[in-house]
């Protein structure tokens, strides 16, 4: 599986992308930890990048691009990867859509944590960092014991100025101005999806396999072992108990409007599952109202443009458009 995986600083996406790639057995490929590599191996392009950061200046996208596709050349990626970081634009994203297509490959889904600003302000605003040893606290998640000492070596804590609201607030305008168009890049390719990353750890990862599950293109080979194995994944259902979403909500009333078209549902039977759809509470009913029905890939889909026709579509993560 190819995935890439968006989100806003405070989304979690470092943790979730380990999560993923670790569930997916694929790589987990971050341009941080490209960049860190190169640098360290003192290969040319590391010199290359080192000179701009150095100077306190972007990376440029030809360096970017020129490592990550080393990088996706490697052996472990090529059963599949997760990108973290990268593309960040959509220049570097219509590079990466021809550099796959002359691999003959391309992306299966891009993953967009969404996540309200205020929250993301909660999560980094929070955070506390000692003087002496370095370790990062949080005043709700992770409270030292004693209220701005550090419990590991008795140093003081401080908040970085990079963890005050009003940095916060302007990294997350700068990121909605730069990425507004990737995602819209990507929505138009039929490829987004949004996940509500509010809520647990675990409960965040359980969302966003469910949702992936449903997305990975099963193998064309109809009739073999691997193909039965991966329809019986796409349709098992989710933990029953894990609370939907409205984009959840969305995906199912779109698949089951296929259904209808395909004739496999009935106008009434149509109407009952979709009034069911948006009573649901948890992603087991929502699995429930598709349970007796084929799995549909996600290339199967109409295109962006009929999706935004759907009801409530330009509203959702998965279908936002900037303008």
């Amino acid at each position: 599986m190819r995935l890439v995986l968006v989100g806003p600083p405070g989304a979690g996406k470092g943790t979730q992308a380990q999560f993923i790639a670790s569930h997916l057995s694929i790589p987990k490929i971050s341009t941080g930890d490209i960049f860190r590599s190169n640098v360290s191996q003192g290969t040319a392009l590391g010199r290359r990048a080192q000179a701009f950061m150095e100077r306190g200046d972007l990376v440029p996208d030809e360096v970017t691009i020129a490592m990550v596709t080393d990088r996706l050349q490697e052996d472990d990626a090529q059963s599949g990867y997760l990108l973290d970081g990268f593309p960040r634009n959509v220049p570097q994203a219509e590079t990466l859509k021809k550099l796959l297509s002359a691999w003959d490959a391309r992306l299966d889904v891009v993953l967009e944590l969404v996540v309200d600003d205020d929250e993301v302000v909660r999560r980094l605003s929070g955070r506390r960092t000692c003087r002496r040893c370095g370790r990062i606290w949080h005043v709700l998640f992770d409270p030292p014991a004693h209220r701005e000492i550090c419990d590991d070596c008795g140093g003081e804590l401080f908040q970085r100025d990079d963890d005050r609201e009003e940095t916060i607030r302007h990294r997350i305008e700068v990121y909605q101005e730069q990425t507004a168009p990737l995602v819209a890049f990507y929505a138009d390719e039929g490829i987004l999806l949004g996940i509500d990353a509010t809520g647990p750890v675990e409960e965040i990862t359980e969302r966003a396999l469910s949702a992936l599950r449903r997305f990975i293109r099963l193998p064309r080979a109809a009739g073999t072992v691997e193909a039965a194995v991966a329809e019986r994944e796409m349709r098992m259902p989710s933990d029953p108990k894990l609370r939907c979403s409205d984009a959840d909500r969305e995906r199912t009333v779109a698949l089951l409007r296929e259904h209808l078209a395909a004739g496999r549902l009935t106008a009434e039977e149509f109407n009952e599952r979709l009034e069911a759809a948006f009573a649901a509470r948890t992603q087991g009913q929502l699995d429930e109202l598709l349970a007796d029905l084929p799995a549909i890939d996600l290339y199967e889909l109409p295109d962006a443009t009929v999706r935004r026709s759907w009801p409530g579509y330009g509203q959702l993560p998965w279908g936002r458009r900037s303008g």
